[in-house]
């Protein structure tokens, strides 16, 4: 024979509470209700503690708390991600200032040695070829072009 556990809902609780809180004896109480007499005690501390959330789920996690809990975990996994992300944002960071440095100290190397007045000097008496390619790529960029379709919108700006 198997005992199948009571479930008691908030009302009946709540009546019970106000039977306790009205004086009558606990084990007379528990006796008409045919209920262990530490469960009106029980009832009562929690509808004490917690009068608004007391008494839901009939023993189960509140479907709040449940809720509240998986909020929680997913914070939780996002600030980790965060912290993850700033880690490699501020690895990424000083690679490009390690690059960046580098890269100025070989124009610098050039420009000190004297190579790059060689080059531009060479350019200019050949009469600025890479220049005009590299002239004529940038205007062909896409930016150009929308940049263009922008200033013709806007008759304040004049021609430059």
């Amino acid at each position: 024979m198997t005992k199948t556990r009571r479930k008691y809902d908030r009302e009946f609780k709540l009546s019970v509470i106000a039977e306790l809180d009205s004086g009558k004896p606990l084990v007379q109480i528990a006796r008409e209700h045919g209920i262990h007499p530490s469960l009106p005690c029980r009832w009562k501390n929690e509808f004490a503690t917690n009068p608004e959330g007391s008494f839901r789920g009939n023993g189960r996690r509140y479907k709040e708390d449940a809720r509240i809990d998986e909020l929680e975990r997913l914070l939780g996994q996002l600030y980790a991600e965060n912290e993850l992300l700033k880690k490699a944002l501020s690895v990424l960071e000083q690679r490009a200032r390690e690059e960046s440095r580098m890269a100025m100290e070989e124009i610098l190397a050039e420009i000190q040695s004297g190579e790059f007045a060689r080059e531009w000097i060479l350019e200019s008496q050949a009469g600025l070829p890479v220049k005009r390619s590299l002239e004529q790529l940038e205007s062909e960029h896409l930016i150009e072009e929308v940049g263009a379709e922008l200033r013709a919108m806007m008759p304040w700006l004049g021609k430059n």
